[in-house]
């Protein structure tokens, strides 16, 4: 009986932990989306531009140091996809209509690249998709670096 709830307590504990880095992780994941949205409707506001990319890496320094405490390893590339990409961005066109909308409205003195009629969804849905997928490969594997990431906001993201 001991250990059957010594068991039961680890898997408490385990849940828990798990529920904090969810937690944590997508605490972030709106300002995230938020600055990689304002990166696509602005492109011709560049001096904005460096701010944006630095918050979206400060959201991913902070995310790169979580890890499962009782055996320090770090957490795998789909739990960092499901929860930075799945979870908040899908289904995207009606995420990314809310998204647009409110940065526009936000920003009524500037004109956007896009508005939510004319914003191509399906593009920006792969790129979303792909930038995700590479942050959490590097993430899983403990190679994330804020160089990468700027050039790779830059790339997928044509800013």
């Amino acid at each position: 009986m001991f250990i059957k709830n010594r068991y039961i307590k680890k898997l408490n504990e385990m849940a828990l932990e798990k529920k904090a880095i969810r937690y944590k992780i997508l605490s972030y994941t709106d300002t995230t989306n938020e600055h990689l949205f304002k990166l696509i409707l602005f492109p011709h506001i560049v001096r904005e531009h460096n701010g944006w990319k630095e918050s979206v890496a400060k959201s991913f320094n902070v995310v790169s140091r979580l890890y499962w405490s009782g055996n320090n390893y770090f957490l795998s590339q789909g739990f960092y996809f499901k929860h930075f990409f799945e979870e908040p961005l899908l289904p995207f066109d009606k995420v990314a209509f809310k998204f647009v909308r409110d940065i526009r409205l936000d920003y009524k003195n500037l004109k956007p690249k896009y508005n939510e009629c004319n914003f191509p969804y399906a593009l920006y849905e792969d790129r979303f998709k792909d930038f995700y997928n590479e942050t959490s490969k590097w993430l899983a594997e403990d190679s994330y670096d804020k160089l990468k990431l700027y050039a790779l906001v830059d790339n997928v993201f044509g800013v």
